[in-house]
């Protein structure tokens, strides 16, 4: 989650081709989707407390939901 926030900021924002061709050509992580959606729950359960981490993350949710579906797709 910290490297797709990273990408996910603007100032690195022409990254970004890189990291969707990286998400439909090379990332394999079939069981990547468990750990990413447990961890987006846990910051999602604890948002009153509104941590850096969770704006990272909502910041970064487009890739992160690309990862969690390209994962689950992979798994199937």
């Amino acid at each position: 989650v910290f490297i797709i926030g990273l990408i996910a900021d603007r100032k690195f924002h022409h990254f970004n081709p890189v990291l969707e061709t990286y998400i439909r050509k090379h990332f394999s992580a079939t069981l990547a989707y468990t750990k990413l959606t447990k961890v987006l729950k846990n910051y999602v359960d604890n948002a009153e407390k509104l941590t850096e981490q969770l704006l990272k993350a909502l910041k970064a949710l487009e890739y992160i939901f690309k990862f969690i579906v390209r994962s689950r797709v992979l798994f199937n």
